[in-house]
């Protein structure tokens, strides 16, 4: 499958006007991607059965509800962004596509409304 993203291979430089015109287009994208999910309810959908889990497991004094390495909440060692976890994967991501990335982000965040 062909992506814009996936043109932005090891020959394209950060500053190549296409790397914002790709992070322009997955930010317009994105952001319409999550006025659908928003608009249609599926967010709150998505969001019940965690809201039951915890309902039926009710966080205890000292829990930070961080989930560790066995599976066991409480015993995490913080958490990372997105971009951070997206930094670890074994994949071969050019500095243009990282670039783009965090254009799109920046672009996204820009329109995000403040949480309350």
């Amino acid at each position: 499958m062909w992506t814009a993203e996936g043109t932005l291979d090891d020959t394209v430089a950060v500053d190549d006007p296409r790397v914002a015109r790709v992070a322009a287009e997955r930010a317009t994208f994105e952001t319409s991607l999550h006025a659908v999910i928003e608009d249609t309810g599926l967010a709150r959908a998505d969001e019940a059965p965690f809201d039951d889990w915890e309902a039926l497991h009710p966080l205890t004094e000292g829990d930070d509800g961080a989930v560790g390495a066995g599976g066991e909440r409480g015993t995490g060692h913080g958490s990372m962004s997105a971009f951070e976890a997206v930094g670890k994967m074994p994949y071969d991501f050019s500095p243009a596509r990282l670039r783009c990335m965090e254009l799109a982000d920046e672009m996204m965040a820009a329109h995000r409304p403040p949480s309350p």
